[in-house]
C-alpha cells in the first residue's frame, strides 16, 4: 500500500534524524 510506504519512509526519515542529532551530540 502506498500509505504503509510512505509512512515507513516518514519512520525512516525520522530514525535518520535521530541517528544525526546523536552523532552531533557526541561529536560536541
Amino acid at each position: 500500500d502506498q500509505g504503509t510506504t510512505s509512512t515507513r519512509a516518514i519512520l525512516f526519515s525520522i530514525l535518520e534524524c535521530i541517528c544525526e542529532n546523536k552523532k552531533l551530540q557526541i561529536d560536541w
